[in-house]
């Protein structure tokens, strides 16, 4: 690594020169192409201007000059495209969201991401947490930013991917969200919400007031007064609460 330009939140434009790798010997070889190119442009000059008796000889003593000089035009031309390819450019305008911690003459292994751009004109949300195996594509989802929700959709899961996308990507999942507000910026933080299942007129509980002996859950009621132990059975249940199929009536007061 030479130089690297950019940190992450920096706002960049297409074209813009992002990182440079060092070019080895690249620039000198230019150089001395530049200068080789140069000799064969003044040999194929002074073959125009040239005259003899020798006229054939002449003619093709002019064509190899304009095929060295050629040559050489072409060998320069490669050069300082291999030149080119040690610099990385912006693709798209956009906001740094990552630069890879490297130090000056630091090696860079082989398609190792050096530094990401996110289009902030059309941003998603990512979710890594460990249930990403329960999203599929198409799947809708609500999205709570703020006080206020919106209808999201997922667009890429790990089983989208390629089997040689980076580890990453492959532990997490991307949510298009329509009408995101446009205020939103990178590395906000949101509610996601997936329904798996819904029911109507259930009966729901907070988790905590469940109590669990072996294969047996039974929830504490009070009946005239009566501390009881009331077994139940659980149907759809969430990270906080849990609905009860049978045991409980509308009514009945549950206590801790």
């Amino acid at each position: 690594m030479k130089k690297v330009y950019v940190k992450s939140g920096d706002i960049v434009k297409k074209g813009d020169l992002l990182a440079e790798i060092d070019p080895g010997e690249i620039e000198n070889q230019i150089k001395l192409q530049e200068i080789n190119l140069k000799k064969a442009q003044i040999v194929y000059n002074e073959k125009l201007k040239s005259e003899g008796n020798a006229v054939q000889n002449n003619k093709n003593g002019k064509q190899m000059a304009a095929l060295d000089l050629e040559a050489e035009r072409l060998k320069l031309n490669g050069l300082r495209s291999d030149y080119e390819k040690t610099k990385l450019y912006a693709p798209i305008d956009g906001t740094v969201d990552y630069v890879l911690s490297l130090n000056e003459g630091q090696f860079i292994d082989a398609y190792k991401t050096l530094i990401r751009i996110a289009d902030t004109t059309n941003l998603q949300l990512q979710y890594s947490e460990d249930k990403i195996f329960s999203f599929q594509s198409g799947m809708k989802v609500e999205v709570t930013i703020g006080i206020k929700t919106y209808d999201g959709e997922v667009v890429r899961t790990p089983s989208d991917l390629p089997a040689d996308a980076d580890e990453d990507s492959k532990k997490s999942i991307r949510i298009s969200v329509k009408n995101m507000p446009q205020d939103v910026k990178i590395g906000e933080k949101a509610l996601i919400t997936l329904r798996l299942d819904k029911k109507e007129n259930a009966i729901v509980l907070p988790k905590n007031l469940i109590h669990n002996l072996g294969s047996r859950n039974f929830v504490q009621v009070l009946a005239n007064g009566i501390r009881e132990e009331c077994d139940v059975e659980l149907g759809l249940e969430t990270d906080t609460e849990v609905e009860i199929v049978k045991g409980l009536a509308e009514g009945d007061k549950i206590i801790k």
